[in-house]
C-alpha cells in the first residue's frame, strides 16, 4: 500500500520494512523528547514487532497505535478506556503526541476507513483484543472535526467596533441577572448551581459593570497599542493584542526574571504568579472558587455610585469533560502555551477557542491565595474567524432588530479570553464549537453597602482577611484618608 499524499510529508516518505525502521527511530526520538520513554516502552516494543510482521502498508499504523502511549493506558485497557482517553486528551502531555493526533484527524474519512482493518489487526497482535474500530473512528472524528473547519481562516487584523458596541456592558447586560440586595445574591448563586448542573464554576467580581474581563497583561498591551475603549466612540480600527504579542511580552518578562533578577530555577508559572501578586502584568486572570469572595471584590473595590458585576465562568462546555489538570506543567521552565503560539495549531489543542478553559489552583506562594480560595484562568487570545463569530450574535434588542454578529474588536473589548454568554436562569445548551458558558450578574450600586455589610459581619470578609499580608496592608493604607491639619487643630482647640 502506498502512503496517501494527504498524510503529513514526514510519514509519506516511509514505506515497507525500511520505512518501519525509520518510523521506529523517529518515534523513539519523539518519545525521548516527550519524557515518556519509561511509560510507553512496554507498549511501543510489541507494537513495532507487530508492524514489522505486517510491513507492507502498515507504516502509518504505528503512528496510530502509538496512542497507547497516553499515560494511564496499557495494553489491557478496554476500548472504552481507550476512546475516553482520546476524547479527554490533555494537551500538555506533549507536543509530539498532539501532533500525532492532529495528523490522524487530518486524514479524510474515506481513506481512514480503509485503514481501520489494519489498525484493528495490529491492535489484536499486541494483546489489545477489545479494540472497537467503530468507537475508535468515532473518537478520532470527534477530535477537532468541527473546530478545524471553523478555525481554518483565522484573522487578527484590526477592525472597527460594531454600531451596537458602546461599552463592554453592551456585551454582558443582555444576559445579566440583577442583584439588588443580599437575598437576591443568595438566590442567584443557589439558582446557578442548579442551572449549571454541577459543572465546575470559577467566579470573579469587578467593582464597575462597564469594565471588560481582561488580564492585566492584555490591558497593558491594549494601552501600548493605542486601543480605544468603545465608550470613547472611536472611528478608527482597533489594534487589539494578538497571541504572538502576548507570548513575546511573556518571554521578555521571563528572560528578565531569570537573567537580571536571578530567578533561573523558578518555574515559569510560579514567576508569573509572583509577578501577578505584586501587581505586575501577566496573562493570569484572577478568580476564586468562592462566589461570596468574588462578590466581595465586586462591592468592595470602587465607589457605591457604580454598579458592579459578578462573573461565573464554566470551565468546560455544557455536558463537557473535567478541566485539564496542570499538575505536570507547573514545574516547567517555559509556559506550555509557548509551544502552541502558531495560530493554525492552537485550535487543535483548544488554546484560544474558549472551549476548555484551564484553571490553575496555585500552591500557597502567598497567604492571600488561600484566603481568597484563589485560582487563575488560563486561555489563549481568542481565535476569530467568520464561522466562529456566527456563534456570537448581537442581541437584536440592542441592535434595532437586525441579525448581526459581534466582530473581533467587540469580542476583545469584552474580554481577553472567549466568553460565550449564557443567562444564569437558563440551562446552557451545547454548541458545535464546544464553547464553555459564562454567566454574569449586575450588582446594583444601591445594593453594594448592604452586601458589603453582610459579607463583613456574617462571613468575616474584611480587607485584612482577604489580603492578610503586608502588601495587602500597604494597599489598604494607600487608600485611607488621614486627619487633616484643620481636624487636628479643631481637636486641640
Amino acid at each position: 500500500m502506498v502512503p496517501d499524499s494527504r498524510i503529513s510529508p514526514q510519514l509519506s516518505t516511509f514505506s515497507g520494512v525500511d520505512g518501519v525502521s525509520k518510523i521506529s527511530d523517529a518515534m523513539k526520538q519523539q518519545m525521548a523528547q516527550m519524557k515518556l520513554v519509561g511509560q510507553v516502552s512496554s507498549v511501543y516494543a510489541p507494537v513495532a514487532k507487530a508492524i514489522q510482521q505486517n510491513a507492507a502498508g502498515m507504516q502509518q499504523t504505528l503512528q496510530r497505535i502509538s496512542l497507547n502511549a497516553y499515560p494511564g493506558l496499557g495494553l489491557g485497557s478496554s476500548a472504552v478506556e481507550f476512546v475516553n482517553a482520546l476524547n479527554n486528551l490533555n494537551p500538555m502531555v506533549g507536543v509530539e503526541l498532539q501532533n500525532q493526533i492532529s495528523r490522524i484527524a487530518s486524514v479524510e474519512n474515506s481513506y481512514f476507513k480503509n485503514q481501520l482493518g489494519d489498525i484493528s489487526s495490529a491492535a489484536s497482535k499486541v494483546g489489545f483484543n477489545n479494540f472497537s474500530t467503530a468507537a475508535f473512528e468515532a473518537a478520532l472524528n470527534s477530535i477537532g472535526g468541527v473546530q478545524r473547519a471553523a478555525y481554518s481562516r483565522p484573522t487578527e487584523t484590526p477592525e472597527y467596533y460594531s454600531e451596537a458596541m458602546n461599552s463592554p456592558a453592551d456585551y454582558f447586560d443582555p444576559y445579566a441577572q440583577e442583584i439588588s440586595d443580599v437575598d437576591s445574591l443568595h438566590r442567584a448563586i443557589s439558582k446557578l448551581a442548579k442551572v449549571s448542573d454541577g459543572s465546575p464554576l470559577v467566579w470573579r467580581g469587578q467593582g464597575d459593570a462597564s469594565w471588560g474581563l481582561h488580564s492585566k497583561l492584555f490591558r497593558h498591551l491594549m494601552d501600548q497599542n493605542g486601543v480605544q475603549n468603545p465608550t470613547e466612540h472611536p472611528h478608527n480600527k482597533q489594534p487589539y493584542p494578538t497571541e504572538t504579542q502576548m507570548v513575546q511580552a511573556e518571554d521578555t518578562m521571563l528572560r528578565l526574571a531569570r537573567d537580571s533578577w536571578r530567578l533561573g530555577n523558578m518555574p515559569a508559572l510560579e514567576i508569573f504568579a509572583r509577578i501577578q501578586h505584586f501587581g505586575g502584568p501577566t496573562r493570569l486572570l484572577d478568580a476564586t472558587r468562592n462566589p461570596y469572595i468574588a462578590a466581595w471584590f465586586a462591592v468592595q473595590e470602587c465607589d457605591d455610585k457604580t454598579d458592579g458585576r459578578l462573573f461565573a465562568l464554566a470551565t468546560t462546555p455544557a455536558g463537557g469533560d473535567p478541566p485539564h489538570n496542570l499538575s505536570l506543567e507547573t514545574q516547567k521552565a517555559d509556559p506550555f502555551w509557548f509551544q502552541f503560539s502558531d495560530i493554525q495549531r492552537r485550535p487543535l489543542i483548544e488554546w484560544g477557542t474558549g472551549s476548555r478553559r484551564i484553571i490553575w489552583v496555585p500552591p500557597v506562594y502567598e497567604s492571600r491565595i488561600a484566603a481568597q480560595d484563589a485560582v487563575f484562568i488560563l486561555d489563549g487570545t481568542p481565535i476569530t474567524t467568520s464561522k466562529v463569530l456566527r456563534h456570537f450574535e448581537i442581541p437584536r434588542a440592542i441592535n434595532n432588530g437586525r441579525r448581526q454578529y459581534w466582530k473581533r474588536p467587540d469580542i476583545l473589548a469584552a474580554a481577553s479570553i472567549y466568553v460565550k454568554m449564557s443567562h444564569p436562569n437558563i440551562k446552557p445548551r451545547s454548541n458545535q464549537l464546544g464553547l464553555a458558558p459564562t454567566y454574569n450578574f449586575r450588582i446594583k450600586a444601591s445594593a453594594k453597602e448592604s452586601i458589603r455589610d453582610y459579607l463583613t459581619k456574617s462571613l468575616g470578609y474584611t480587607v485584612a482577611a482577604i489580603y492578610p499580608d503586608l502588601p495587602g496592608l500597604a494597599r489598604h493604607v494607600n487608600q485611607l484618608t488621614f486627619s487633616s491639619l484643620k481636624d487636628i487643630e479643631a481637636e486641640n482647640s
